[in-house]
């Protein structure tokens, strides 16, 4: 789990989130809605997916912004990558603004 949040922490990992993202949503999509029960479970859905990774985001962007809020700075590189994280979060995977304020106060640290 720790080399999915590594991955999901560096601007690759963002890329790689849409990705994945994407590709469930265009080529999976139908076969994991398809899929029969298993044991009296039902199958995951692409809407399941989308929650995780949600989850994930919502769970790593906030650790990171408050990790550089304590420090007091941040580098151009991981502001970047952050921003970015918290617009596939927010945008693309329809995130409820939980993380605005960390957010507001993330974007005023000097950059280093």
């Amino acid at each position: 789990m720790d080399w999915l949040i590594s991955i999901a922490a560096s601007g690759c990992g963002v890329a790689i989130v849409t990705g994945v993202f994407k590709l469930l949503e265009m080529k999976i999509g139908a076969k994991i809605k398809d899929r029969p029960e298993k044991n009296g479970k039902k199958p995951f859905s692409a809407d399941t997916l989308c929650l995780a990774l949600r989850v994930i985001l919502h769970d790593r962007i906030k650790y990171l912004a408050r990790v550089h809020i304590t420090e007091g700075t941040v580098s151009f590189e991981d502001r970047r990558d952050i921003f970015e994280m918290h617009s596939i979060y927010h945008d693309g995977l329809q995130g409820n603004g939980n993380l605005s304020a960390l957010m507001d106060a993330f974007s005023k640290l000097p950059i280093k």
